[in-house]
């Protein structure tokens, strides 16, 4: 089997002295997968220009049942999913306001079947 890793590509190195993102930090986190009999990894997403994206503490990954991934940037408050090509299916941006966001940690993939309700709908609406 494979392994799927959340490669921050930066740490240290992307950090200001005020313990916060360096400014213009590359876009250069991934989702690299790795073969730990063989130690063949492949990229599976991100590093590129349709795919860039930043998260230099707290990026976390799922894997989706459609064979995607679920991930979480965290300094950009976003979670979105791509599916088993690398097309974005989805995100929701943790918006404060028009030139801010509000960090997000982690988002977790449920199956409507998991929700006992089936009508979200309210009443008087």
């Amino acid at each position: 089997g494979t392994i799927a890793v959340f490669d921050n590509g930066h740490y240290r190195t992307d950090f200001g002295r005020d313990g916060l993102p360096r400014p213009g930090a590359p876009l250069n986190s991934a989702i690299v997968t790795v073969d730990p009999r063989t130690g063949a990894s492949r990229l599976v997403y991100g590093r590129d220009v349709e795919s860039a994206f930043r998260t230099i503490i707290r990026g976390k990954h799922d894997p989706t049942s459609a064979g995607g991934y679920m991930i979480t940037e965290f300094e950009a408050g976003r979670i979105f999913e791509v599916d088993g090509q690398g097309n974005l299916v989805w995100e929701f941006i943790n918006r404060f306001d028009d030139t801010r966001v509000i960090e997000l940690t982690e988002g977790r993939l449920y199956e409507r079947s998991y929700f006992s309700v089936s009508d979200w709908s309210c009443p008087g609406n």
